[in-house]
């Protein structure tokens, strides 16, 4: 099985503001890359990592039924992104046999 890990509980400090939830073609960037791994057949579950601005985040994916998702928080963001992944790496299902990371402010890749 492989789960999805979308890192989106970071500061945005450079930014000034929440990247995550910026507007991509019409859409804020974290839910163009859930709906992209929801597109992906070998995604078995997506974990989204929140944090800093956690309502926000999670607003901006209301509306995405899919029972693959599952949102966990990570009082520990401000401590850096390694907490977040440790968040996420143990909010997998039991039996995972991969990882995919992927980045809640990076809407561009490619499902292949």
């Amino acid at each position: 099985m492989v789960s999805a890990v979308v890192l989106a509980a970071g500061e945005s400090k450079r930014m000034g503001r929440k990247k995550e939830i910026l507007p991509v073609r019409g859409e804020p960037m974290v839910r163009l890359v859930v709906d992209k791994l929801l597109e992906s057949r070998k995604i078995a579950e997506i974990i989204v990592v929140l944090g800093h601005e956690a309502d926000e985040v999670g607003a901006a994916l209301a509306g995405v039924a899919d029972e693959r998702i599952e949102l966990v928080g990570n009082r520990r963001y401000r401590e850096g992104m390694g907490t977040s992944l440790a968040h996420g790496v143990s909010g997998c299902s039991w039996g995972t046999d991969a990882f995919v990371v992927a980045l809640a402010d990076a809407p561009f890749f490619r499902t292949e």
